[in-house]
């Protein structure tokens, strides 16, 4: 039997097309019919749902990978959801000062938010994390005042955000900014309407909630509910607040079994662990003592 010479396809070469993958024979199985048509069928709901394009001009996407991994692991009943997005936040100016009108060097700084991920089968939910995407360090404070002109007014967990269970949903996070010059500023988010979803009987985590303090001409402050998405102006003085949603819960706790956090680890603001590079700066130093 002589053996046919290895091709190598060329991508970039629009005359050939690419070359014609092997079949994959199934075993005939009833299951694997079953979970194929799952699939399938997951498939399609997210592109109707989802979608690559936009229906109609004018209409945007905006559904982040942890929302998408929601429809999956809820089909499976494998855990609760998490907080379902990244919680953007994103200010800065252009390169025209707004007070004189000279061009200046402009600046933009984007951050992602941690939340509460979704409590499982035998686990409690941990809180202040990104789920379903990077898990990049967030910026230190001294980090975010001395670079930029904000300040860092408070940034903790929100307890009880969690949804409540056998086992509980981790708390997602409140961060609330202080701009101290004109700015624009931007927020992405999702799960500001529906709550992360509670499995098997747990309650849904808690939605979250965008706030923006705004100043009026009389002195006083006006509370604005922004929604998920928005796009402004802010003054000096004039703050933002992001609540983060929390995880679902899993199972409905029983009158006779109360499962608390010590018992069951789930971590809450006053058990928190400081993290960050000062915070391993200083433990270093004072380990070198």
């Amino acid at each position: 039997m002589v053996k046919k010479p290895y091709i190598l396809w060329d991508p970039w070469d629009k005359r050939k097309a690419p070359p014609t993958p092997p079949r994959r024979e199934t075993s005939g199985n009833p299951k694997d019919n079953s979970l194929k048509e799952l699939v399938k069928q997951i498939s399609a709901d997210l592109d109707q749902s989802i979608g690559k394009k936009p229906r109609k001009p004018g209409d945007t996407h905006d559904i982040d990978e942890g929302t998408q991994m929601h429809v999956v692991l809820g089909a499976f009943n494998a855990c609760a959801a998490s907080q379902g997005c990244s919680s953007i936040i994103s200010f800065g100016m252009s390169g025209v000062d707004p007070k004189t009108g000279i061009e200046v060097p402009g600046f933009g700084v984007s951050e992602t938010i941690c939340g509460g991920s979704g409590a499982g089968p035998t686990w409690n939910g941990t809180s202040g994390v990104h789920v379903h995407m990077t898990n990049t360090r967030i910026t230190d404070a001294e980090v975010y005042e001395l670079r930029y002109p904000v300040i860092l007014r408070r940034f903790c967990i929100r307890d009880g955000s969690g949804g409540v269970g056998r086992f509980r949903g981790g708390d997602g996070v409140i961060l609330e900014l202080e701009f101290r010059m004109p700015l624009s500023v931007s927020m992405l988010s999702e799960r500001r309407v529906y709550r992360p979803y509670g499995l098997a009987g747990g309650e849904s985590g808690q939605a979250g909630l965008n706030l923006y303090m705004k100043k009026e001409l009389d002195g006083t402050e006006r509370m604005i509910n922004i929604g998920g998405k928005m796009e402004l102006v802010v003054q000096p003085g004039e703050r933002i607040l992001i609540h983060t949603p929390g995880g679902g819960g899993w199972s409905k706790v029983s009158d006779d079994e109360i499962v608390t956090s010590d018992s069951k680890g789930h971590q809450n603001s006053s058990t928190f662990q400081p993290r960050g590079s000062v915070h391993t700066f200083s433990a270093a130093a004072e380990a070198a003592m």
